[in-house]
Formats: C-alpha cells, structure tokens, sequence
C-alpha cells in the first residue's frame, strides 16, 4: 500500500475523464467501462514519466492514503505493497473506505459519482 518517502514527484496530474473505451484499472485490474468516469494519473519523478488509470472505486483509495497516512508517504499506485490499511494507520478502516470492498464498478459510478454528471 505505501512506503515512507522523502521525496515528492516533480510532476504530479490527475484527471477526472469519462472513457470512450474499455480501460483496465491498475490497482484493482477491473475494467473500466465505456461511459464511465475514471482517474488518469500522469507523473514525473527524477526524470522519469509514469501513468496510470484507476477506477473510481480504487481513486477513493489512493486520494485517502495520500491526504490520510501518518508519515511522508509513496502510495503504490497498484494499491499492493503488502501493507495493510490497519498497519499503515494503527486502526480500521473508516466505514466508508470499508464498504467499498463490496462496491460493484456501476454502483460506484452512481454512488460516488452521481448520475448524468460530466
């Protein structure tokens, strides 16, 4: 899930978009699907050009561990690098980040994006 780090990406993008093909998501390797919204992430980091798409499901994730750890911290984008949510933080997970364990990627869509929001 993470790593300490004492560094920080020189660029860091990322992007609410709306697919007009199937993608796969990198984390949790579920397809994003046509029509729906997903994150593209473009970054670069001592010179080197990284990119990935994550699925909203996954996104929520990612921006929590980001904005939620308690140290400087390289989150994997992949969201596996054998850190637990509960060893990273020293407690379980928030119900909300819980509960999207059992989130399908179409109700994600709805529940956390919305309907007809662009």
């Amino acid at each position: 899930m993470c790593e300490e780090a004492d560094e920080s990406w020189d660029v860091f993008d990322e992007r609410r978009v709306r697919a007009r093909k199937q993608h796969t998501c990198v984390a949790c390797t579920d397809p994003i699907e046509p029509g729906h919204v997903y994150f593209k992430t473009f970054t670069v980091f001592e010179g080197l050009v990284g990119g990935w798409k994550h699925c909203v499901r996954c996104n929520i994730m990612y921006r929590r561990l980001l904005t939620e750890l308690p140290f400087s911290a390289w989150v994997d984008e992949k969201l596996n690098c054998g850190t637990s949510w509960n060893s990273a933080m020293g407690q379980d997970p928030p119900e909300d980040v819980a509960r999207l364990a059992f989130v399908t990627a179409a109700e994600a869509q709805l529940l956390l994006v919305g309907p007809g929001i662009e």
